[in-house]
């Protein structure tokens, strides 16, 4: 009995010796075979045809270009402004030379030539008058004078002084006139302004001269509103 046990225990033991021996060929058998590599070819050395050379070698990849940098922009140009041209200056016209009075002879007389008088008519009993005279002052000129007077009853009047204008041969003056106070009932005349002229009159001839006298009121008379008073006409002087 106890050799049937030994021996049963004995191919147990074998059968376990047998497969142990059998795991680890199995695992041997099992090792990764190493991969073939690809032959290189070398180039043959043929001037007339020369073959690239083939490599398994990853082919190096060109580097990025690079981002240009950005552009300046050109500078705007500042527009240059055109020469301004100076202006030509206005030539001064020369001044008008003052005549001068002719020297008299020494055995010269001043003869009146002649005087008159011209008056406004308003109808408001108030008017300008204009009294002239005239008279030779040398060979070939003559002095004409002129006094303007106010007409009125009462009047109340504040000094101007440019109120009174006359002009008489080219000429053009503007005079001052004074303060009027008067309350009466009887005509008033009152002197406003004067002013002498003198105009060209050689002897042995005649000429006429225009005058004119403007006396710019600016009030009311006897609840009326005037702005101006004239009178005026044509002087006639003859020197032969």
């Amino acid at each position: 009995m106890n050799g049937k046990i030994t021996a049963v225990l004995f191919i147990i033991v074998l059968i376990l010796v047998v497969a142990v021996i059998c795991t680890f060929l199995t695992s041997f058998d099992r090792s990764p075979e190493p991969q073939p590599t690809e032959p290189v070819e070398e180039p043959t050395e043929d001037p007339g045809n020369i073959q690239a050379v083939i490599s398994t070698a990853a082919p190096t990849q060109a580097p990025a270009p690079a981002t240009p940098a950005p552009a300046t922009p050109a500078p705007t140009p500042v527009p240059t402004p055109a020469a301004t041209p100076a202006p030509t200056p206005v030539p001064t016209p020369a001044p008008t030379p003052t005549p001068t009075e002719e020297p008299l002879p020494v055995n010269f007389e001043s003869e009146e030539l002649g005087s008159g008088s011209f008056r406004s008519d308003t109808g408001l009993y108030i008017d300008i008058r204009a009294d002239w005279t005239a008279r030779t002052v040398s060979a070939n000129r003559v002095e004409i004078d002129v006094t303007v007077y106010l007409e009125s009853y009462s009047i109340r009047l504040g000094p101007s002084e440019d109120a009174v204008n006359i002009s008489l041969g080219g000429e053009y003056v503007s005079l001052a006139t004074p303060a009027v106070q008067y309350d009466g009932n009887r005509m008033l005349v009152t002197q406003l302004a004067s002013h002498s002229f003198r105009v060209d009159l050689p002897e042995e001839s005649s000429n006429s001269y225009h005058l004119e006298t403007v006396y710019n009121f600016g009030g009311t008379y006897g609840g009326v509103a005037i702005p101006a008073i004239e009178c005026g006409g044509v002087i006639s002087l003859s020197r032969y």
